[in-house]
Formats: C-alpha cells, structure tokens, sequence
C-alpha cells in the first residue's frame, strides 16, 4: 500500500542532485550535479547539470572520469571559459513574441 492510502507502487521521487565545481589551477574542474554528456570534443563540453547546461570552454579538454550514476565527472585540460546557458520559459516567451 503506498503512503497515500492508495493500492499500487510507490511513485518513484527524482532525486535533486547538488551542483559543485572544484577548479584547480584552471587545468581540471571536478563537477558535482552532472546528469548527461550533451557534447564534447577538444575546445568544447556541455554538460547537463542540475543547476543548468554548463558549457565548459578551451583546449586540450577530456573528460578523464565521467560516473552518471553518482552524477560527477572529471574534466582536464586548459580551461579558459565556463558559462550556463539561460533557461527559456517557453510560455513567456510565446506571448511576448504575440504581444510585441
């Protein structure tokens, strides 16, 4: 019996991962809140996190250790650039577009 008194499985809950970034001498960032690999290759990663994509910017970038499951990931290389891309409310932005 689930917790609501109701006959069936217990509704799976998503478990709400912490973000972190250790940055050590802009040659490794360790990344804390990964969910997936969006794309890589040598001057670029973007990764899904849950604070957001985090696009990861500069050369000789690999990822030396990626664990899904515990959501972390292991980057080297020379950083140069980190940024999130900003969230779109598509709602918003529907009207906005309407009522320009």
């Amino acid at each position: 019996m689930r917790p609501d008194g109701r006959e069936g499985e217990t509704p799976v809950r998503e478990v709400q991962r912490v973000h972190k970034l250790l940055i050590s001498d802009r040659q490794s960032v360790g990344i804390e809140g990964v969910i997936e690999v969006q794309s890589f290759d040598d001057e670029e990663v973007v990764f899904k996190t849950s604070a957001g994509t985090l696009l990861i910017r500069g050369s000789g970038l690999h990822i030396k250790s990626l664990n899904l499951e515990a959501g972390s990931a292991l980057l080297e290389g020379r950083l140069d650039s980190m940024e999130y891309e900003e969230v779109k409310d598509k709602r918003k932005s529907l009207f906005s577009r309407m009522f320009r």
